[in-house]
């Protein structure tokens, strides 16, 4: 799994901040929530590492599965 990083609101060179195996990342099921977390360094910092949480719903992480099925 790579995460890719680059500014927003302006040009920017994009910056891979996490190259690692989906199996690494933690996993949390509670209910109707999925989190994914993840250390990762930041955009601007290669010294300090960050705690990432993404969390979806199981709609939203069906919604993501069928959606990336259909490309």
């Amino acid at each position: 799994m790579n995460i890719k990083v680059r500014p927003a609101k302006r040009l920017g060179v994009e910056k891979i901040i996490l190259s690692q195996p989906l199996e690494l990342v933690e996993m949390d099921v509670d209910g109707d929530d999925i989190k994914l977390r993840f250390c990762a360094g930041g955009l601007y910092d290669d010294k300090s590492q960050y705690r990432y949480t993404m969390q979806f719903s199981r709609s939203e992480m069906l919604e993501l599965l069928t959606g990336a099925g259909a490309h």
